[in-house]
């Protein structure tokens, strides 16, 4: 009777105790019975070392293939005590604790309550649009992962726009953390401190509460002594020198239907405000200058440059194709997309006669 009490309350305290440390109590303890047996059958029943582990492990799994068993009354014994009464019963019950485990854990990763502060040289993105977060995610991940060196880099997603993470995201192995990212917590699960780059998206395009936001968040990074980038979206102008004082690497114009601006960003540091000058109609702007001929694209770029009219991006070509910057090749243009300031636009009706001079010469 003072057994069957001590027997329940071990129970009791062992069902108390979290799922790991009881998957761990139950893996020693089936490990001390196997090897108790295993040395009591090498020297009960006489048998070589491998032999008596054999027997053991054939008989804890119930194979049981009869080519070793044991002989004598001690060894029988031995092995209904502590395999048919304890290892097989254990096994059986670590089988079971083992896959509730990692269940436990897959449920965990699934609703976002994983960290991962352990992870290193990563990129965060912190936030997502209020309006189709999980196509923009898409598309800011796949143009991340498409540049040689970012193929292979972990991305953690931190943000509390879904109940479950989706499984366009879980499929581009994205991990998630359920959170606010103004949390230290969060941005501690999320291996903040440890990343490579952080990435901060505004939620809202015209609210100056996104820049609240960024602006905390900026500060806590870099607080906890993060050195990697954080390029962050900016709705208000004003907030945009803010930010680089708080620590931002770079800081973006809210443009949530081309996220590939963000990313460029991060991949090229510097090259946003190269994009940004050329969505906005203030200093330089990008033209369409229509005109018809064949040229070669060299002949174009170094006549532009040599008048100071502009820089040739790219031509439309005479079956309607857009080349963007195709060096070594010659063209039937129909139309230039050049950058050029307002001196350079007052002169563009010359760009034709430039370029037939060129062809002549």
């Amino acid at each position: 009777m003072p057994f069957a009490l001590w027997l329940q309350r071990c129970t009791r305290l062992l069902q108390q105790q979290r799922l790991p440390q009881r998957v761990l109590f139950w893996a020693l303890w089936l490990l001390t019975l196997l090897i108790t047996h295993v040395i009591l059958i090498h020297y009960l029943e006489k048998l070589r070392w491998f032999d008596a582990l054999w027997l053991t492990l054939t008989t804890v799994v119930t194979v049981g293939y009869g080519d070793l068993f044991p002989k004598t009354d001690a060894g029988r014994w031995c092995t209904i005590i502590l395999l048919y009464g304890g290892s097989i019963f254990i096994l059986a019950n670590l089988v079971g604790e083992f896959f509730q485990l990692l269940s436990a854990h897959f449920q965990r990763r699934l609703h976002g309550k994983w960290s991962y502060h352990t992870m290193k040289d990563h990129v965060v993105i912190i936030g997502a649009p209020a309006n189709n977060p999980v196509r923009y995610l898409e598309r800011l991940i796949d143009e991340l992962r498409r540049h040689r060196d970012w193929q292979m880099r972990p991305i953690v997603v931190l943000s509390q726009q879904f109940e479950q993470f989706p499984t366009e995201l879980v499929d581009r192995k994205v991990r998630w953390i359920n959170g606010c990212g103004t949390s230290q917590s969060n941005l501690t699960a999320a291996g903040a401190g440890n990343a490579h780059a952080v990435i901060l998206v505004a939620a809202n395009s015209t609210s100056a509460d996104s820049d609240s936001y960024a602006l905390d968040a900026i500060d806590r990074l870099r607080s906890q002594g993060m050195q990697g980038l954080i390029v962050a979206e900016c709705v208000k102008e004003p907030n945009r020198e803010r930010m680089k004082r708080f620590g931002a690497s770079a800081v973006v114009r809210v443009m949530h239907g081309y996220p590939e601006a963000i990313a460029r960003a991060v991949l090229a540091p510097g090259s946003e405000v190269v994009l940004e000058g050329l969505f906005s109609s203030e200093g330089e702007e990008c033209e369409r200058i229509d005109l018809s001929g064949t040229y070669a694209w060299r002949d174009i770029l170094v006549t532009l440059a040599e008048a100071e009219i502009g820089t040739a991006l790219a031509a439309e070509t005479g079956d309607g194709q857009i080349a963007i910057n195709p060096l070594g090749k010659t063209l039937a243009v129909r139309a230039l997309f050049v950058v050029m300031d307002d001196k350079g636009s007052a002169r563009k009706h010359e760009i034709a006669g430039l370029l037939a001079n060129k062809n002549r010469v």
